[in-house]
């Protein structure tokens, strides 16, 4: 029995670390692409008034207070969720008015 155990181990342990890998993947391409529709979405906004700095600025502000919110997550990896989840939602958002 405990050798039929340690065979199936391995396998055991691949196949959460796959999903978890999906889910990292699927997070990865979402905000790749808010991120992409945001970025080309500033200049149209402000034209040449604004920099890349000040993108860069506008968005990292917007991402700080939910983050905040990320700091009673049980575990790291309940608030590596939470900070992927609200990045996710504040570059989909999009929110340039407060630029």
């Amino acid at each position: 029995m405990p050798r039929k155990f340690l065979v199936a181990l391995p396998f055991l342990m691949i196949v959460p670390a796959n999903a978890q890998d999906d889910k990292v993947a699927n997070s990865c391409e979402r905000i790749g692409k808010a991120s992409q529709a945001c970025r080309t979405r500033f200049p149209q906004r402000f034209g040449d008034t604004k920099t890349g700095q000040d993108y860069i600025e506008c968005i990292l502000l917007q991402e700080r207070a939910p983050n905040h919110t990320c700091l009673g997550a049980g575990t790291r990896g309940e608030f590596a969720a939470c900070v992927t989840n609200s990045s996710i939602r504040v570059m989909e958002t999009c929110d340039l008015t407060k630029c």
